[in-house]
């Protein structure tokens, strides 16, 4: 392939600089708004997201999780996040919450956790010299009294 490059490819990327609409202490609150924005037809990226998600103390120094739009859709976006109401951001991460825990056999959730006896703990502190917390996460169903780890 000798061929001179298409056009596209000698022009380069063409970038074009976003500005920061929005930004949330929380990850389910942007989310929220990313949604209503690309649900309008709003071009938006969320920035600092997967930071915050593994630094939340760093939230607030980072300016929060920041929602960015193209320039020309600044407007547009300012109208939908001036719509989007409290409650429904707080029903999107109600929403996005981890489920009570059930049983997987009979989907029954009169679910107990069973605690060990600690024998474990003790054992490997009087063989290693220091206490291992290693025990599994154990779940016993009431209605068909199966054992189950998640």
């Amino acid at each position: 392939m000798s061929g001179p490059a298409p056009e596209a490819l000698r022009r380069g990327p063409t970038w074009q600089a976003l500005t920061v609409v929005a930004a949330f202490p929380e990850v389910h609150q942007a989310y929220a708004a990313i949604a209503a924005l690309r649900a309008a037809g709003v071009h938006a990226e969320v920035r600092d997201d997967a930071y915050v998600g593994l630094a939340w103390h760093h939230a607030q120094a980072l300016g929060g999780i920041r929602i960015l739009v193209p320039p020309t859709e600044l407007q547009a976006a300012q109208e939908v996040l001036a719509g989007v109401e409290p409650a429904v951001v707080e029903a999107a991460a109600a929403a996005s919450s981890p489920m009570e825990q059930c049983c997987p056999y009979c989907r029954s959730a009169r679910v107990e956790r069973i605690t060990g006896s600690g024998f474990h703990d003790i054992r490997t502190w009087l063989l290693l010299g220091l206490p291992l917390l290693l025990g599994r996460i154990r779940w016993k169903c009431a209605d068909c009294g199966v054992e189950y780890s998640p």
